[in-house]
């Protein structure tokens, strides 16, 4: 019944699946041919009412409507055509004749198709333009649609009889081939392999498939290949893997479902740095996940993750490190044994913790040019301030955004660990070219005169009242552990900062040290352009 159930499932099942396909595939090319047909036959149809047309206008009267249209109903009492209608070239029907036809001049202007089928299966409509019926008129002609003949198109029975009849060839063919050229030598290649499995020891004395061209034969003589191999194995399997894991590059540790290990090659005693299996007693399996940055038994990390990991084996010297995978041999049984597999990867580390030491160390010093080239641009900018520029445009704008600008490239670069400011934007009086080197000197100013970098800089900006404004930036040393000195001159600042204060009209307050902390206040000019408090306003003209 076995036999019987595999064989069907190799031929009968291409036959199936042959005789679908050639069936589907002749159906489909008879449909087409069909299609191409019918196509055909409209045509010649069109072309022999152009031809009646052509033949019953008289050329002396061609361009009169009336009496084509009675040419046309003489050609409808004869039954030639069936009716029709003529449009000019506006659309509008000037006659119609016979059985009024269903197309408008509209559907031929927009499809621009010659031949219209209709709902009525024994009528077709043509269209004939100009050039067609040699009038200055539009014509369509409503016609009899004859069946085709029996030798142009074949019909719905006959199409599906040659479609099942070229199925059951091809599901013949296909089961002749299937059977003698699959099916038969894959039933002698199944009884040499079950030969294989039974009596590993009598392999060489199977019969020989037969090898040819073909892929069974190739996969026959893979089978023979391999049976000589397994042969060879067979007698000296014993020997092969005592030598395959004696002088593997690789560790393997052996153990059982507790952990003890019972068998260990030389590569895991040069690893180890001892005798794995005598020293377990006194000193256990113990190596740590340099990932996890946890210390555990082999066997446990192996349970723990099933990937591979890289662990650092410390055995009383500079530890080392290795790739660590594992194989559980006859996990299905009752006495299953997990295997270790470790690659010294020691050197390979070594370089990589090297490599990762020094990419630190360089991007340290990146990070330590850019913040002195920062500081030395800003200093360049006090410089710059203190020079001083020509008489600009007083506006009145928000003055928050130059803060912005400024803590973007600090804050980036490591002058300024964290940055806070008010959400406030008060207008302020003054040239913008001033009123930017005020805003980026005081938070300058106060980053010099703390000292040390990075500090945390609060940035707060609010309205007084609606004549002044109040400025306030806050700088204390931040990001614990990493503070250097700051090398911008705090005095060269604070007199560039004076300077572009006295430009718009600014009043200097505090500018104070406490504890670190250093707090730099004055007071601007607001939207009314004088101040209240401490300046004097304008002299009336």
């Amino acid at each position: 019944m076995s036999r019987f159930s595999w064989h069907k499932s190799i031929v009968i099942k291409a036959a199936a699946i042959s005789a679908l396909a050639v069936s589907l595939a002749t159906y489909a090319a008879i449909v087409v041919n069909r299609r191409d047909d019918v196509r055909r036959f409209e045509e010649r149809r069109y072309a022999e009412v152009e031809m009646v047309l052509q033949a019953a206008i008289d050329p002396r009267f061609q361009t009169k409507a009336e009496e084509i249209a009675r040419v046309a109903e003489r050609l409808v009492v004869i039954e030639a055509i069936k009716g029709g209608a003529l449009f000019d070239e506006s659309g509008h029907a000037l006659q119609v004749f016979g059985e009024r036809p269903l197309t408008d001049f509209q559907a031929v202007m927009q499809t621009g198709r010659q031949i219209f089928l209709t709902r009525d299966a024994n009528r077709i409509e043509f269209y004939y333009p100009p050039e067609h019926s040699h009038t200055p008129f539009f014509i369509v002609v409503r016609a009899a649609f004859d069946e085709l003949p029996e030798l142009e198109a074949i019909g719905e029975l006959r199409a599906v009889l040659i479609s099942l009849a070229a199925g059951l060839a091809g599901a013949l063919a296909a089961t002749l081939f299937t059977l003698f050229w699959v099916s038969l030598p894959a039933r002698r290649l199944a009884r040499a392999a079950r030969q294989i499995v039974n009596d590993p020891a009598m392999i060489e004395e199977a019969v020989r498939l037969k090898s040819g061209g073909s892929e069974i034969g190739a996969l026959n003589h893979s089978l023979d290949f391999l049976r000589s191999t397994l042969a060879d194995i067979w007698r000296t399997k014993v020997l092969v893997a005592e030598a395959i894991l004696e002088t593997s590059p690789f560790a393997i540790v052996q153990m059982t479902a507790e952990g003890t290990p019972i068998f260990a090659n030389p590569a895991s005693t040069t690893l180890f740095g001892r005798d794995v299996i005598h020293s377990f007693g006194t000193s256990p399996l113990v190596v740590r996940d340099v990932e996890a940055q946890s210390r555990n038994n082999l066997k446990f990390e192996i349970d723990s993750h099933k990937d591979l990991r890289l662990i650092e084996v410390g055995n009383g010297q500079p530890g080392r490190y290795a790739m660590l995978g594992s194989l559980v041999v006859g996990k299905d049984t009752r006495s299953a044994y997990t295997v270790g597999l470790m690659a010294d990867v020691t050197p390979l580390q070594e370089a990589r913790l090297g490599a990762e030491g020094i990419a630190r160390d360089l991007q340290a010093q990146v990070r330590m040019a850019g913040l002195k080239e920062l500081e030395l641009k800003l200093m360049l900018e006090s410089c710059l301030t203190l020079l001083g520029s020509g008489k600009a445009e007083e506006v009145h704008i928000d003055a928050a955004p130059f803060a912005r600008e400024w803590l973007e490239p600090a804050l980036q670069i490591g002058l300024v660990a964290h940055a806070e400011s008010s959400d406030e934007g008060p207008q302020v009086a003054g040239a913008q070219d001033d009123l930017r080197s005020v805003v980026r000197l005081s938070m300058l100013a106060a980053t010099a005169r703390c000292g040390v970098t990075p500090v945390d800089l609060t940035f707060d900006l609010r309205g007084i009242n609606f004549e002044t404004v109040g400025l306030e930036v806050v700088a204390r040393p931040g990001g614990a552990g990493t503070q250097r000195p700051c090398s911008v001159d705090a005095n060269l600042v604070l007199a560039a900062l004076r300077v572009a204060c006295k430009r718009i009209g600014a009043q200097l307050g505090d500018v104070a040290l406490n504890d670190g902390v250093s707090q730099v206040r004055m007071t601007l000019r607001g939207a009314a352009e004088r101040m209240a408090t401490g300046m004097k306003a304008p002299k009336e003209s």
